[in-house]
């Protein structure tokens, strides 16, 4: 444990020689946000919501596993966010990582110069702990396959969970 510890802290360490982390002037970076749902639901209304708040390059993206269920989500979906495309990934083994993954990797390509897309997991947070083994297990598992998976050395994806919490 002690070597990791005093590996980490070497790779986190600003150093001696007096270079100093300036604080970004001017025009902020817009990041291109990714919004993975499964449904359209009060949690991934809650997601876009934050999503459209800080930048105005947001895209929803459904994994079809579920044919009727995306159906759905197409039919109602510019009645509630017109203005936010919404792509629809194919998944001939209803998986949802491996079409997510590879999106993300094409859209970071197509917009090499703006850095990796940031991606909004919608979350829902039930009343009582023990529920909470019952949903989210995807959300999980897209979590960790993101924030453990190295795209470059130094830059992580930034994965943003909305909490979306339910009534008792």
């Amino acid at each position: 444990m002690k070597s990791h510890y005093l590996a980490m802290r070497e790779q986190v360490t600003l150093g001696t020689e007096g270079a100093r982390v300036e604080a970004h002037r001017g025009v902020p970076q817009q990041y291109k946000v990714v919004v993975p749902l499964s449904s359209l639901n009060r949690a991934a209304l809650a997601a876009l919501r934050f999503a459209s708040s800080i930048s105005q390059d947001v895209t929803a993206v459904i994994v079809d596993v579920e044919p009727h269920n995306t159906a759905s989500v197409q039919e109602d979906w510019w009645s509630w966010y017109p203005e936010i495309p919404l792509v629809v990934l194919k998944s001939p083994y209803r998986s949802v990582i491996t079409p997510l993954l590879n999106y993300l990797e094409e859209v970071d390509r197509r917009d090499a110069g703006r850095g990796l897309a940031v991606v909004i997991l919608p979350e829902i947070v039930p009343a009582q702990w023990w529920q909470h083994l019952l949903h989210n297990q995807t959300t999980f598992q897209l979590k960790a396959v993101l924030l453990f998976r190295q795209e470059r050395v130094g830059e992580a994806r930034i994965v943003i969970n909305v909490p979306y919490q339910l009534c008792g």
